[in-house]
């Protein structure tokens, strides 16, 4: 991502501002309706198509992101139209179809135009040296339609990045998956110019450690990295410990085009720019939201429909059985609304500080204020390492910050009437 140091108009943890949720649904389609799939279904077209109906109007996404639909570019307006927008339903508009020209399974985005619009999409097709991704990775930059639009209003927007990286527990495998995630991070680093970013889908990451995860999360630039809202690092196949957020596979037993093994690896994920963790650019993630749609957790090695599995409807929990060996994840946001925000510009307008920061943050008022102003300090998990009070009539200040590690933090000053600004900087 190209970075740009803003002045936040509103920021979730201080300010009490309207918010609105959005959904994101991400899942694994199992070859849907793919031609050449190299397996045969268990179930019928049309019961699949069922299946999936059933499914995302039991969850409601306003984003909802596919892995493995099949490469015929009618697919993605057959779902738009005979599956989503059913039963007087009329919200979801689709991206644009894209693909390369080998592969047989595509990705998607459907989105809810009541609330969301799309600004516009790209995909990355080719690794670092210039080679074929197995698959590209899909980003789509869509906008908050924000209630006050009309009248002028800012508004919040993000990239959604869609990616199905290489199946397989070889070497050779994860070596592909790292391949494909360090040509996403030096797209985010060099040409994206964009802070709020989402990357989703079908990752087959088996632990945590593995190269290509650890790009995500520990990219070379500490203001790139994307962050894991579930944060349960470890081995995650076959680990009962973990059976609570496994995404695959939902039998126990593998037949036609479903794996088997029952419910043993953690292959879908939802990863988030740390400006979504701390909601510092009006978009931010809605604690405990993450789940995984059918998973009770109750369910290792096992299929996702024996026995008793409360976490949903028993039709959705067979829906999910039949139509795919993954399950889907779902995740929320809130998107903050401009509405009031007029009453915080004041203070946004006459603060500044320096950035980066090596041992002493500098604050800076143009003209100065009549009462006391409260400094904090935070670090990226929202906890307040820093507390000090800037006396009124004072415009400048100083915060020593050599004890702190380096890494990124949010500067937040707030005045008694309810003023409140946050700037990010970065500690080296």
């Amino acid at each position: 991502m190209q970075r740009i140091i803003l002045f936040i108009l509103v920021f979730p943890l201080f300010l009490s501002a309207q918010t609105e949720d959005i959904t994101l649904l991400s899942y694994n389609l199992m070859y849907y309706r793919a031609s050449s799939a190299p397996c045969t279904p268990n179930v019928s077209p049309s019961q699949r198509d069922q299946h999936l109906e059933d499914i995302v109007k039991f969850v409601n996404p306003d984003i909802f992101t596919v892995n493995e639909m099949g490469a015929n570019p009618s697919n993605h307006g057959f779902v738009r139209d005979f599956v989503l927008n059913t039963g007087g339903v009329t919200k979801y508009a689709s991206a644009q179809y894209s693909n390369n020209s080998f592969s047989s399974i595509t990705n998607m985005l459907y989105y809810n135009t009541e609330k969301l619009g799309l600004i516009g999409q790209s995909s990355i097709s080719k690794d670092k040296a210039g080679n074929n991704l197995v698959r590209i990775i899909d980003l789509y930059h869509l906008y908050h339609k924000d209630t006050n639009l009309s009248a002028g209003a800012d508004t919040v927007s993000f990239i959604v990045a869609v990616a199905h990286l290489k199946a397989g527990n070889s070497t050779a495998d994860a070596l592909e998956r790292l391949e494909a995630t360090e040509a996403f991070m030096e797209a985010l680093d060099q040409s994206v110019n964009q802070n709020n970013i989402i990357f989703c889908g079908d990752f087959n990451f088996y632990r945590s450690n593995e190269p290509g995860y650890q790009e995500l999360i520990n990219y070379s630039t500490v203001s790139e990295r994307l962050m894991d809202p579930l944060n349960q690092s470890g081995s995650w196949n076959n680990n009962s410990a973990y059976a609570a957020i496994h995404t695959q596979s939902t039998r126990s037993s593998g037949s036609g085009c479903f794996s088997g093994g029952g419910m043993d690896d953690r292959f879908d994920f939802f990863l988030i720019s740390d400006e979504i963790m701390n909601g510092s650019e009006g978009l931010s993630y809605k604690l405990n939201s993450y789940a995984t749609i059918g998973q009770d957790g109750n369910h290792f090695n096992q299929s996702i429909n024996s026995g008793t599995n409360s976490s949903a409807p028993s039709s959705i929990v067979n829906a999910l059985y039949n139509f795919s060996d993954h399950l889907p994840i779902m995740m929320k946001l809130q998107a903050v609304s401009n509405i009031g925000i007029e009453e915080h510009r004041s203070l946004r307008d006459n603060f500044s500080c320096n950035n980066p920061v090596k041992e002493y943050l500098q604050l800076h008022l143009k003209n100065s204020v009549s009462e006391n102003i409260e400094v904090r300090i935070l670090d990226l998990t929202g906890k307040t390492v820093c507390r000090s009070s800037w006396l009124k009539g004072s415009r400048e200040k100083t915060v020593v910050m050599d004890n702190l590690p380096t890494g990124i933090y949010l500067v937040n000053v707030s005045t008694p009437r309810g003023e409140s600004t946050t700037q990010k900087i970065i500690k080296n």
